[in-house]
């Protein structure tokens, strides 16, 4: 075994714990390794070496490395607290041998800009500006990048950049809350949104902005999403949800929303976020088309055909707004057509790609109307177990035209939570 032992005076604190050890370890296989470990100046020493000469020239390395600091280690009378003498022998040890503890500090001095608190609001605004103008994301995706950050600063009440810490980013990344609210936190998927898009900002902060110190998530696990087979909803499901729709005591105002992502695939926001003029369903407009847009642009187009057209069209000479959209309504017709607590919120989607598939076989065709890849249609999209004739009858899907409308319900209905 060997010891590299350095005195000091009882004066100089750390310097009495000055000692390297290396020994050797049995390892499982037989083999027989070098451990060396101990302090050095207050720094902690935990290596391993193969063979004897390796941990001898370590210890070498470390010795030499040391006795300057032991040469001179003698009596002095100081203004310093132990602390401080303990945080100046570190920094010692953290430089190069040429160098001086002084000029680092000048260093330091001349050049470390210490980091200043920003207001977040003004901060995420200019985040987004940044993503808008020289990233040139998406609009949506700029949109949901801001709804995120805005949330986060809105249910942690943060005000400005120096709040920012792991404790409050876990907080709200894993939901913390839900349990004192009595409710379920939200989904994996939501929970790792969140991380991807906290973590980004707090490294935009740190690097160029140097508003922040550290990344507070950055030794925080990512959140693990479990892939599992799409959930899609069932003939008897869809037909359900149409016929509640349209026999809402609201009116048939939710119908469009709900045949639209049911028979054509479009996603739920793109519907929600369209207008009147979007949509192309008379016989003097062409093929009947639905038109997607991005910001000022149209993006793409989803053609529209039976039964969704007649569906459409009937909605129109009732004299129904084709791109009307309420949360309240979409969720008592997801609760009134038995479906609520299965809903997924690509699931319409899945539904629709599903089926179709399982009738055509057109791979081709779905990736234009989803607007989506060949590669992730299949990963995640389409549910090969689809009979096909389920398939024959989701194309052949109408609404009862001759249901009454529900009554108005007597109890008041449960608030719903957003996931974001």
């Amino acid at each position: 075994m060997l010891i590299l032992g350095v005195g000091g005076y009882p004066e100089m604190g750390r310097l009495r714990k000055n000692v390297v050890e290396a020994r050797p370890v049995r390892l499982g296989s037989g083999r027989v390794v070098f451990y060396v470990y101990g302090h050095i100046l207050g720094k902690r020493i935990r290596r391993r070496f193969p063979t004897l000469s390796d941990a001898e020239a370590f210890v070498g390395e470390m010795r030499a490395a040391v006795a300057p600091v032991v040469q001179c280690a003698r009596p002095v009378v100081t203004t310093l607290a132990v602390e401080q003498i303990a945080d100046a022998q570190r920094a010692r040890v953290l430089l190069p041998a040429w160098a001086s503890l002084t000029d680092a500090a000048k260093f330091f001095s001349q050049h470390y800009k210490p980091v200043v608190s920003h207001p977040l609001d003004d901060t995420i605004a200019e985040y987004v500006d940044e993503k808008t103008n020289r990233a040139k994301n998406r609009p949506y995706t700029v949109s949901q990048i801001e709804i995120i950050l805005k949330a986060f600063a809105r249910t942690l009440e943060i005000a400005s950049t120096s709040e920012i810490s792991t404790a409050v980013a876990c907080r709200w990344v894993f939901d913390e809350q839900a349990g004192k609210e009595g409710r379920a936190p939200v989904s994996a998927r939501t929970q790792r949104d969140r991380y991807d898009h906290l973590a980004r900002f707090c490294r935009w902060l740190i690097k160029p902005k140097k508003w922040l110190l550290d990344n507070p998530l950055e030794d925080v696990p990512r959140p693990k999403v479990e892939n599992v087979p799409p959930a899609i909803l069932s003939v008897e499901q869809v037909q359900k949800i149409l016929n509640t729709a349209w026999t809402d005591p609201a009116g048939p105002v939710m119908l469009p929303f709900f045949a639209i992502c049911l028979l054509s695939g479009a996603r739920p926001f793109e519907v929600r976020r369209a207008k009147e003029e979007h949509f192309f369903t008379e016989k003097d407009q062409g093929d009947p088309i639905f038109e997607v847009w991005e910001s000022k642009t149209p993006w793409r187009t989803v053609d529209i055909q039976e039964p969704l057209l007649g569906i459409l069209r009937h909605c129109k000479d009732h004299g129904v707004n084709l791109a009307y959209f309420s949360k309240r309504i979409f969720d008592r017709i997801r609760r009134d057509a038995g479906v609520y607590d299965e809903w997924a919120n690509d699931i319409q989607r899945h539904t629709y790609a599903s089926y179709h598939y399982a009738k055509h076989h057109d791979i081709k065709w779905l990736e234009k109307n989803l607007g989506t890849s060949e590669r992730v249609l299949f990963r995640h999209y389409i549910r090969r177990t689809v009979r096909r004739s389920d398939a024959e009858a989701f194309e052949q899907l109408t609404v009862d035209w001759n249901a009454e409308r529900r009554p108005v319900p007597a109890t008041p209905e449960p608030r719903t939570i957003s996931s974001r």
